[in-house]
């Protein structure tokens, strides 16, 4: 096995650190600076957001069966 010691595994340490920045930046950062954006989504949302989190895992079920079915 290989030991990986100086540049290599400081390549490997930041290659993750910033491959979980990117993929964090649309999830957490953007609606942080642009917040104007995300509330009008949001508000349409509201009303049906209590729905959908206590439908959220049929609507999931359902979408494979459809899925599925469609392939057919």
């Amino acid at each position: 096995m290989a030991v990986l010691k100086g540049w290599r595994f400081a390549v490997l340490i930041g290659g993750l650190v910033g491959a979980i920045g990117i993929a964090m930046y649309p999830i957490v950062v953007d609606p942080m600076l642009n917040p104007e954006k995300y509330s009008m989504y949001l508000d349409s949302l509201s009303c049906t957001n209590v729905w959908f989190m206590q439908h959220h895992l049929s609507l999931i079920i359902l979408l494979f069966i459809f899925k599925k079915y469609m392939k057919a």
